[in-house]
């Protein structure tokens, strides 16, 4: 048996699991600041899409991993990438659902993204459907 009382214990960080990865500090999420006039609550509550531009880029990358591996693919980057995740972020800690869509802006370098808070859709897992189906 253990003698807790012998055991010294502190306190440490855990490195990262190898197949996870660690997520980047983006900052405060401006997103869910509802003074904000352009807030992803105001735009649910509201019904009205906002459309903001940011600097970045899309660039054409190949699938590493997955059924897809090998194919080609467009991938956002910069401020633009960054301003998806936070929307998206958002949506979760809001408990709603967001749409949102990307192109590339007038100004070179900068990239357009529209967003619009919806009601969150609820999917069905095709284990939920078979349970059904033998009920």
């Amino acid at each position: 048996m253990i003698d807790l009382n012998k055991v010294q214990g502190r306190k440490t960080t855990m490195p990262p699991r190898a197949s996870t990865r660690t997520r980047r500090d983006l900052g405060p999420n401006h997103w869910l600041n509802a003074s904000w006039e352009f807030s992803l609550k105001n735009s649910y509550d509201n019904a009205e899409a906002y459309e903001l531009d940011f600097s970045g880029t899309f660039e054409e990358t190949v699938v590493a991993k997955g059924k897809n591996k090998g194919e080609k693919t467009t991938k956002l980057t910069g401020e633009a990438a960054d301003a998806v995740t936070l929307i998206r972020d958002a949506a979760d800690h809001l408990g709603i659902g967001v749409s949102i869509r990307t192109k590339p802006a007038k100004a070179r370098g900068k990239v357009t993204v529209t967003y619009q808070g919806q009601k969150r859709k609820i999917y069905k897992s095709k284990d939920t459907d078979a349970q059904n189906a033998q009920q």
